[in-house]
């Protein structure tokens, strides 16, 4: 069950909001009567990405022969 509290009383309870959301009800932050932000717990042991390395290691992109990894990490450092 969601339950929604306005910027201002939920800067107030803030401490309770997070017990509360640590057993698991979600939390709905107002701002002038409309969403602005969720509370939600977190879910335990579930990774929401994880690359398998052995394999990416072991890909190579046809047009350059280069492993796949060495372009990630490129892609990935360039937008930094």
């Amino acid at each position: 069950m969601r339950h929604r509290f306005p910027v201002r009383e939920a800067k107030n309870r803030f401490s309770e909001l997070v017990r509360r959301v640590a057993e698991g009800e979600e939390i709905i932050i107002t701002s002038h009567g409309e969403a602005r932000a969720r509370l939600c717990p977190i879910i335990r042991g579930v990774r929401p990405f994880e690359v398998d390395w052995k394999w990416l290691r072991g890909m190579r992109v046809a047009d350059t022969q280069r492993p796949a990894e060495t372009l990630v990490r490129a892609e990935r450092d360039a937008r930094d």
